[in-house]
């Protein structure tokens, strides 16, 4: 088994593990140790000769416990697939296979006034999960937002320094 493949065993294991504790769709925090390592560089070939790249995105809003770290890969078309979001104590908040395009998401309001697309992660007991990638190429280094949504009402967006590898 390949680094790659191991870590997306890992990812549906840590997944699986916090469902079955949580008694949710998804990872909550109180849902036990589920934590993945960071993705660290493997890069594979497509079909069509394009390579996969993992990515790492980091951002916080001021406070400690307001860090948030987003882990995944970018396949064919900049499309992001095995996407993992951290808290500030590294424990997995969600875990997305196959995030799902959304672009109509708040009215359309982050691909008409950022120009970035819109990858719904996801829903927990707790969190709504939204990952806002450039429309462009991405590549090296870029921003992206996160914006996690509270179940009992409010949200953060949270921007975060992104680099891919």
């Amino acid at each position: 088994m390949d680094g790659f493949s191991k870590i997306l065993a890992i990812a549906a294991a840590a997944t699986l593990y916090g469902i079955a504790s949580a008694g949710c769709s998804g990872t909550s925090p109180g849902a036990g140790p589920a934590l993945l390592p960071a993705p660290q560089g493997n890069t594979a070939a497509l079909p069509d000769g394009r390579r996969r790249h993992h990515f790492t995105c980091t951002g916080t809003m001021g406070r400690y416990y307001t860090k948030q770290t987003v882990n995944g890969v970018i396949v064919k078309k900049d499309i992001p697939k095995s996407v993992t979001v951290l808290d500030w104590q590294d424990r997995v908040l969600i875990a997305s296979a196959k995030p799902l395009l959304d672009n109509g998401y708040w009215g359309g309001y982050w691909k008409q006034t950022y120009h970035m697309n819109e990858w719904n992660l996801g829903t927990t007991a707790d969190y709504s999960f939204h990952l806002m990638l450039p429309d462009t190429r991405l590549g090296g280094t870029f921003q992206a937002m996160l914006l996690t949504e509270f179940s009992v009402g409010g949200n953060w967006q949270n921007w975060m320094d992104c680099t891919e590898s």
